[in-house]
């Protein structure tokens, strides 16, 4: 099936238009048709900014709660951070979300169902390993949706909440580790997100293909058929030209790894990329870059 997909890579023109059709059929994305109000619960004061605490209704029955991080003086550019441990890890006292606050940007970071507050929850069931169930991933495909795509429905939904009320003229995406693949989702089917950047992403759902013992965290961000239609290279060079980042990248099994290893992946971003004059638009930087938010998203930001 890998090789039907390097095939139909050959002809760009209709390769990447039935990526994105496939990509939203395939994941069972569903358009976010309307955005509840959200509530307010309460807010910490710091110095230069503030961190108040919302929650909104989400695709289904549940809410998305989310920290919003002002600063005084905003630049009127907002950040959607996505990390695996939920909205709390990057908004203490130097973190890296006060590090985006600091430099003018509004932040929102949300627990996503499954995250945070908002799960695992205590269900196991009989597929259960390195804190993973497989058994809600096998209950998604027995509906036919995918928990990456209705994730990447709700930060959709979040966006057009910035855009809608809180006086934002553009939004930029971070997504760490196994986040990357619902920003990458949430991107491609949503031009608003105009810059992205993905911190130690796994290379590609093929990477995990490959790989008889790769990391159950892993899971939850696949989308079971994707093959031969789709891959998240391809998925990142629909973003094309929009300014894109990959920082640190690791394969299926979680491991560092270097770009030769992964090449096919890479060159094809790469192609992508220079066919449609944007070339510079697209940063790769090994795992040596990663530390200090300064170092990392500076050039990123410009």
């Amino acid at each position: 099936m890998y090789n039907k997909l390097q095939v139909s890579r050959n002809d760009l023109n209709s390769h990447l238009p039935k990526v994105l059709s496939s990509a939203k059929k395939l994941s069972g994305y569903q358009n976010p048709s309307k955005i509840n109000e959200p509530v307010f619960t309460g807010r910490i004061q710091r110095e230069g900014y503030v961190i108040d605490k919302y929650f909104v209704k989400g695709e289904g029955a549940y809410i998305i709660p989310y920290l919003l991080m002002i600063p005084v003086k905003s630049n009127k550019k907002a950040i959607i951070y996505l990390h695996p441990s939920g909205k709390s890890v990057e908004a203490s006292g130097g973190g890296e979300m006060e590090w985006f606050v600091r430099n003018g940007f509004t932040v929102l970071a949300p627990d996503m169902i499954g995250l945070g507050e908002m799960g695992p929850g205590d269900f196991r069931g009989d597929s259960y390993i390195e804190g993973v169930s497989y058994n809600v991933w096998f209950a998604s495909m027995l509906i036919g949706r995918s928990i990456v795509g209705i994730q990447a429905g709700d930060v959709i939904r979040l966006t057009r909440l910035l855009n809608k009320d809180y006086n934002i003229n553009e939004i930029y995406g971070v997504a760490i580790k196994e986040m990357s693949p619902i920003l990458l989702h949430a991107a491609s089917f949503d031009p608003t997100i105009t810059r992205i950047a993905l911190v130690e992403p796994y290379s590609s759902y093929r990477s995990i293909a490959m790989n008889r013992y790769y990391s159950p965290r892993f899971v939850h961000s696949l989308v079971p058929g994707a093959f031969p239609a789709y891959d998240l290279p391809d998925l990142a060079s629909t973003l094309a030209p929009r300014k894109l980042m990959i920082a640190g990248i690791t394969d299926g099994n979680n491991k560092k790894c270097n770009i030769e290893s992964i090449h096919e992946d890479i060159d094809f971003l790469k192609k992508v990329y220079q066919n449609t004059n944007a070339g510079a638009q697209l940063k790769i930087k090994p795992f040596d870059s990663l530390g200090r938010p300064d170092e990392l998203y500076t050039e990123w930001l410009k």
